[in-house]
């Protein structure tokens, strides 16, 4: 890159206004932001329940996870219906790869 051309891009830079107003949420962001709020709570919430419920902590993780497995069986079957693409098969795939990723939380140790 040349002088010439750095004052080019210098003089052209120097004439951008900047703008004149604060950007702010409007109503749409504070309703999709409680959407998104409303969706994490609801698909946690279940599977946090059997933790409160059953003083067994190994029976509870059970519980817990056959919770999980079913919810991801119902959203892959509920995506597959969506795309038309062979609900049960995408709802199996969804469940093996939630497992599969558990499995490697579990082996890098979370």
């Amino acid at each position: 890159m040349t002088p010439a051309d750095l004052d080019r891009v210098h003089s052209t830079l120097s004439k951008v206004t900047t703008a004149k107003t604060r950007a702010g949420l409007k109503r749409e962001d504070w309703l999709g932001a409680a959407a998104v709020f409303v969706l994490v709570f609801g698909s946690t919430m279940p599977i946090l329940v059997p933790f409160l419920l059953v003083q067994d902590a190994r029976t509870a993780l059970r519980i817990s996870n056959s919770i999980a497995i079913a919810i991801m069986l119902i959203a892959g079957y509920a995506f597959g219906h969506l795309v038309e693409y062979r609900p049960w098969w995408t709802a199996g795939s969804m469940v093996l790869l939630g497992c599969l990723l558990v499995a490697l939380t579990i082996a890098l140790g979370g």
